[in-house]
């Protein structure tokens, strides 16, 4: 959103990360350039055009602030957190100290990003006989839903949820994909494990080594 307010305030020349990396990076896939270890592009700087600081700018960005509700069963009041869209009003320099301060974390996560593309792809095309990837994620809770429903059905705990589970099994010269369903939907360690057993019994008798992929910390 800071590259967005620069750009419609005519302070860059563009208002995307991609276009960002270009202008910084020689090659915006090189870990070298993104770990700013490039004596090339290790001290090149977004080229911002003249402005007048004098000037206000809007910015909008997204915070997680504390909330007191009443709640819907208790009828008491609690506090919760709820991520919110707010606009501020900042001068030009303000947003653009802010955005040299966020570099050093913007280019250590596309780093991570590429490192973690180029060792996925690498472990993908170099399995063994006996050996296998399995990536898993759950997908999101769905609510059931008839072809015909009554009023009251809308409201209320009437609406049951779903959760999907999906797999995707990297042998060394095959994919397999899964799909597992289940009413209860919580994402624990138990319940993936619970998932998986039955790809697991899918899987090929000579199977030794079993690498998993997930955005989890920990699943298992």
């Amino acid at each position: 959103m800071k590259l967005s307010t620069l750009h419609t305030a005519n302070i860059l020349g563009y208002n995307n990360h991609q276009k960002l990396l270009e202008e910084l990076c020689c090659d915006r896939y090189n870990v070298n350039c993104l770990a700013r270890s490039c004596h090339t592009c290790l001290n090149k700087n977004p080229k911002y055009k003249e402005f007048d600081n004098r000037n206000v700018i809007k910015y909008k960005m997204w915070i997680s602030e504390r909330q007191q509700i009443q709640d819907f069963k208790t009828k008491k009041p609690r506090l919760v957190t709820k991520c919110l869209k707010k606009t501020f009003e900042v001068h030009p320099r303000q947003l653009i100290t802010q955005l040299q301060k966020d570099l050093d974390k913007f280019f250590e996560h596309q780093r991570n990003i590429v490192h973690q593309y180029k060792a996925i792809k690498d472990l993908k095309s170099n399995l063994h006989c006996d050996e296998v990837l399995i990536h898993v994620d759950f997908s999101e809770n769905y609510c059931t839903k008839y072809s015909e429903e009554i009023q009251a059905f809308h409201f209320g705990g009437s609406r049951a949820q779903l959760s999907l589970h999906t797999v995707v099994v990297y042998l060394q010269n095959s994919i397999l994909s899964f799909c597992t369903v289940s009413e209860n939907i919580t994402h624990s360690p138990a319940a993936i494990l619970t998932h998986l057993r039955p790809v697991f019994r899918a899987l090929p008798c000579n199977i030794k080594r079993v690498h998993f992929l997930s955005d989890k910390l920990c699943f298992l």
